[in-house]
């Protein structure tokens, strides 16, 4: 089975490292670290996920202004947040705006519960192990 691309976009370099250990053997991953990059990286290719920090200190709206980029060029890309602000009003924002998902840093940002949702996102479920199916 052929790999899905996801595109991992968070400005803290303990996440980005992270969180692509964990999802590499599931996913070809690329990272980036700027909302700018990330919108360059989403017009270069393809990507099945994009797991995105809402928090940038360089963009005002943060991550919302790549996921607003992933609706209005109507890319089949599905957005995961990443947000430390898991408040109601914030949450329904973000689905407004096309986000498929979100988890909340400190509360349910495990590796484990990034890497099943990335996985259900992708059309592909994980129960614990790894698989060696090809």
């Amino acid at each position: 089975m052929e790999k899905h691309k996801l595109l991992l976009i968070d400005d803290e370099d303990s996440i980005i490292t992270s969180y692509s250990a964990l999802l590499a053997p599931y996913f070809i991953v690329d990272t980036c670290s700027t909302v700018e990059e990330g919108i360059l990286q989403l017009s270069l290719k393809d990507y099945s996920i994009a797991v995105i920090d809402m928090q940038f200190p360089s963009d005002k709206e943060g991550g919302l202004s790549i996921v607003k980029h992933i609706a209005a060029m109507n890319m089949p890309t599905k957005a995961i947040v990443l947000t430390a602000y898991g408040t109601v009003k914030n949450c329904k924002k973000n689905y407004e705006v096309g986000v498929y998902d979100y988890i909340e840093k400190g509360k349910d940002d495990t590796p484990q519960t990034l890497l099943e949702k990335a996985l259900e996102a992708s059309g592909n479920s994980h129960k614990g192990g790894s698989s060696n199916e090809s």
